[in-house]
């Protein structure tokens, strides 16, 4: 028993017990988690802002021309940074903004055609979440069993790392073929945030993808947990999506939230 509550405790580290999926109401893609138990793993070009999961090169970095010599020296296997070799590859191959600009949106593109990211935070009760996908307060949120949705060998788990604008991730390299420098810029793509999100408490799966048909996932009844309904969800609608529970997940716990005496407390349905 203690080396179950130990291992329990370790886990809980890395993977919360519960990630919360904000969603709104009016969306039929978004009610088919409850209809249908479909969650969906989004291109990274398909996030809301510019600097989430957006390909950006370190320019400064790229064009400096120690570092470029440096480049080339680990890559054509030349150890002296001034060989007549390295001269000829920096002179023939100007880095301009032109070129950057194209190559992000060429690796934008890739990372679109191979990567899905799901996302969801750890609290059900953040403003922001709940105004901007959860239907401004008229939507709903989904509790998921996090562990058994996503079990430790699927894809690459974490919580977000919150940063400062000018300290999120640039890509210091331009050719990516075989380069673990970009996988890990990748990596750090995904899982970075500024910090005036820090209290969103997101916790993202990013899974590779070869199909676009395999974004749509499909998670069993059990691993919903609990649904709760934003404090701004009219009565129609509340009675609506209730019945739509109980007919397609009748074991899920339902909760609203309700203003008391200006606190935000939850409410079982």
């Amino acid at each position: 028993m203690k080396f179950k509550q130990t291992m329990k405790f370790q886990l809980n580290d890395i993977i919360p017990d519960s990630l919360y999926k904000y969603r709104n109401y009016k969306s039929e893609l978004h009610k088919r988690i409850i209809t249908h138990q479909e969650i969906y793993f989004s291109k990274p070009s398909e996030f809301l802002v510019p600097y989430d999961c957006t390909y950006q090169v370190d320019r400064d970095f790229v064009k400096n021309e120690q570092n470029r010599r440096k480049y080339y020296s680990k890559f054509c296997g030349i150890p002296n940074l001034n060989d007549p070799k390295i001269d000829y590859l920096i002179n023939s191959n100007p880095i301009t903004d032109k070129l950057i600009d194209k190559l992000e949106i060429d690796y934008q593109n890739k990372l679109d055609q191979i990567t899905g990211v799901f996302s969801g935070s750890l609290t059900n009760r953040n403003n922001n979440l709940w105004k901007v996908f959860g239907g401004n307060n008229k939507g709903f949120c989904v509790e998921l069993n996090l562990l058994d949705t996503f079990p430790l060998n699927f894809g690459s788990k974490g919580y977000v790392k919150y940063v400062k604008k000018e300290d999120l991730p640039k890509s210091k390299v331009l050719y990516t073929e075989n380069d673990i420098d970009f996988f890990i810029y990748t990596t750090d793509l995904i899982f970075n945030l500024p910090i005036e999100f820090s209290e969103e408490q997101e916790y993202r799966i990013e899974k590779l993808f070869f199909n676009d048909n395999d974004r749509v996932f499909k998670i069993n009844k059990n691993q919903i947990k609990s649904i709760t309904l934003g404090y701004k969800m009219s009565q129609s609608s509340r009675t609506e999506i209730i019945e739509l529970i109980k007919t397609h997940l009748p074991n899920v716990i339902i909760k609203r939230l309700k203003y008391d005496r200006k606190n935000l407390k939850e409410i079982i349905c």
